[in-house]
This record gives structure tokens, C-alpha cells and sequence, in this order.
């Protein structure tokens, strides 16, 4: 599957999710954060990763981007006591997520509040990993 298949089933299924009108489904592109540029909520997330589970066949883990194992790191390296990320996971989340909203993702950022960074880019980005995954245990 090339990049204008992929992101053209992801932005149906954040457009499904969000119930976009017409004109913001027109506007979306792979750098659209989903929660400051349309307004998605926690409930919104767990409705996109079911719809785009269906959708592929693959399996996503709602805490992808906050598990220490996931991010190759220890627990004490993710975050601080109040849920501050530490600069080790900043960076790698920088690494597995360069399609995240760069911007946001800086010194400071609360463990939740990741969810703060993801454009569609972020969701094109991991379900390309998830049928790669599923392309190698297949094979």
C-alpha cells in the first residue's frame, strides 16, 4: 500500500471519528493535529484506533506512546513523579513519532498529554509500523 492509500483510509477514518464537515475533511493533511487543529477528545482516540483496527486488521495498543518498554526505555527514563516526560523520552518519541506535531513535543510535556502531539501523520505512522509487524510474522 503506497502513501496516498494509506493516508486516504486514515483521513476516512478521522473524518468518520470526528464527524468532520465537508470543508474541514477537505483541509486535513498528514501534519493536522488532531486535537488543536479539530478538537478530538480521549473517547475520540479509542473510537479511531478501533475503527482503524478494523479497517486493517491489525491490533493497536492504546498506550503505544506512553509504554517504557514500547519506547525502548525504563520507567524511570519516561517520566518524573508528576508525569513530566524526561529528555530521553522526549527524543524517542522524536525518533518514533517524526511525523508528531514537532513543535509540541518539547521539554515539559506531561506523559497525557501526548495525545497533544498526534496529526494524522502520527496515526499513518503507526499502522504503517503495525503492517510491517504484521508483514514479518507472516512471512
Amino acid at each position: 500500500m503506497d502513501d496516498t492509500q494509506l493516508f486516504a483510509r486514515v483521513k476516512k477514518a478521522i473524518e468518520d471519528t470526528l464527524a468532520l464537515e465537508p470543508d474541514q475533511a477537505a483541509a486535513l493533511t498528514e501534519r493536522t493535529n488532531l486535537v488543536i487543529g479539530l478538537g478530538a477528545e480521549s473517547l475520540d482516540f479509542l473510537d479511531l484506533l478501533f475503527r482503524l483496527e478494523d479497517d486493517f486488521g491489525i491490533v493497536l495498543p492504546q498506550k503505544e506512546f506512553q509504554d517504557a518498554n514500547r519506547l525502548g526505555l525504563s520507567e524511570e527514563d519516561v517520566a518524573t513523579a508528576d508525569g513530566t516526560l524526561t529528555e530521553p523520552a522526549i527524543a524517542r518519541l522524536r525518533e518514533l513519532m517524526p511525523e508528531a506535531d514537532q513543535e509540541r513535543l518539547v521539554p515539559g510535556l506531561k506523559q497525557n498529554d501526548i495525545v497533544k502531539v498526534l496529526t494524522v501523520g502520527s496515526f499513518m505512522g503507526l499502522v504503517r509500523r503495525k503492517l510491517d509487524e504484521k508483514a514479518k510474522a507472516e512471512a
